[in-house]
């Protein structure tokens, strides 16, 4: 049996009474086993105008993208102990303590930074440059702590990790193959300093962190 012809006999049909339920307005799934896809959307994307979720509906991944993120910094080789100023130029901070922020920092939420209040769901912003426009709308934050010493969850310090990528990838894009500015492990420090925690491990926790 093929795995269209399985889903399509057990498992739509289970899903689609789940679907009934009133806490589940639309879902979209996906199976896929020895290169065969079979997808499907369920209910509705909008309450309001009960447009249909299909197989292509976007939905919001929100932090389902934070490993895919660790994961292109740690494949890009970032000096994870560098000031992420080296990758975003246009970041600054109103008390002028952006050069203390790093990608490890940011990885570990210790970065000292506070996190959005609106995280704008309902209107993404989806251009070449809206990472580095974030960056920029940053200006007036200050530190909330010292950098190392407390965990503070920041969805914001995961953009600026998202720009500094795309900043590293335009740098070597730019310097000719066999290049000395291409960055390696560590920048010049030791290769093993990727994977070193945080100076300062367990941090304390403040008090309106999630």
């Amino acid at each position: 049996m093929t795995v269209r012809a399985s889903v399509e006999k057990d498992l739509w049909p289970l899903i689609e009474t789940l679907v009934d339920s009133p806490e589940i307005a639309g879902l979209a799934v996906a199976v896929v086993c020895d290169g065969e896809v079979a997808a499907r959307g369920f209910g509705v994307r909008d309450v309001g105008t009960g447009a249909p979720v299909t197989a292509e509906t976007m939905f919001h991944l929100a932090s389902v993208s934070k490993p895919f993120v660790a994961t292109a910094v740690v494949s890009l080789e970032l000096d994870l102990d560098a000031p992420i100023v080296e990758w975003l130029p246009e970041f600054t901070l109103a008390d002028g303590r952006a050069g203390e922020v790093t990608a490890r920092g940011l990885l570990s939420h210790t970065s000292g930074l506070p996190d959005v209040s609106d995280y704008g769901w309902h209107d993404p912003q989806l251009g070449d440059e809206a990472l580095s426009e974030f960056a920029r709308s940053l200006s007036g934050w200050r530190l909330r702590a010292e950098p190392s010493t407390a965990f503070s969850y920041s969805n914001a310090g995961f953009e600026l990790l998202g720009r500094c990528c795309r900043g590293s990838v335009v740098r070597r894009s730019r310097t000719p193959y066999g290049g000395s500015s291409w960055p390696r492990s560590g920048c010049g420090r030791a290769p093993s300093s990727a994977a070193r925690c945080p100076r300062t491990w367990p941090p304390r926790r403040t008090s309106d962190d999630r």
